[in-house]
């Protein structure tokens, strides 16, 4: 039988950005999810489930427009990121969050047209084999087929991990970790929708909409999660 999704997952192209349930109370106050230095600038606590030695050399990455990686808000081309595994693995220091308190808000870079955005093709702290863009006709420039070659869970390619055996592969992982940037914020009405792991957050996510006004849908993708 064949799954029912929304209409919402097909605008192209589609980007995520994760964060725990433990940070929606702020972002919903805020009006969006603020990037890390507007976090600080604002005295803004939050959950952290990134590793602190990443953070720390993103800090130090100025990009060719001038702007700090850390004044953008990071979105992946697709889920189940890295970071995710790490968190649901419980490998990340002082992070005792779970993957099931992970929230997905979805979007697609469509939506940012007023030159506030960059990309990249790589992990951005991959030097040098990372390039900038700020276009978005210069997507096909991503490397897509990482993306979506077989085996898939649901849509998304389910291995990612580098074969360095294998020229084809040698840099996977650093090619599925690009993201797609936008400076200093970005306002919950360019976020298309929500994704949890089970029925339990997707309840616990429309007790906080509810709560913050937020009507944005929220569907459950446990092919998402690890």
């Amino acid at each position: 039988m064949p799954i029912n999704y929304p209409e919402w997952l097909f605008k192209q192209t589609r980007i995520f950005h994760m964060t725990a349930i433990d940070n929606l109370p702020n972002i919903f106050a805020s009006g969006g999810l603020l990037a890390k230095n507007m976090l600080s600038r604002n005295c803004i606590n939050y959950t952290n489930v990134a590793y602190e030695g990443i953070q720390d050399v993103r800090h130090r990455i100025t990009l060719p427009n001038g702007n700090n990686l850390h004044d953008y808000v990071p979105f992946h081309f697709a889920p189940r990121s890295p970071m995710l595994f790490a968190i649901a693995d419980g490998i990340i220091a002082n992070c005792t969050t779970k993957q099931e308190d992970m929230i997905y808000f979805v979007s697609y870079a469509e939506q940012f047209t007023n030159n506030n955005f960059v990309f990249c093709d790589h992990h951005p702290i991959m030097q040098p084999q990372v390039t900038w863009y700020d276009d978005l006709s210069q997507l096909d420039q991503l490397d897509w087929d990482i993306f979506s070659e077989p085996p898939l869970l649901g849509e998304y390619a389910k291995i990612w991990q580098d074969r360095p055996e294998n020229v084809r592969w040698a840099n996977r992982k650093s090619k599925r970790m690009a993201e797609f940037l936008i400076y200093q914020k970005v306002d919950l009405a360019d976020i298309i929708g929500f994704a949890v792991i089970n029925e339990e957050m997707k309840q616990k996510l429309d007790f906080l909409c509810k709560k913050y006004g937020i009507d944005l849908p929220i569907i459950i993708r446990r092919e998402w999660y690890k």
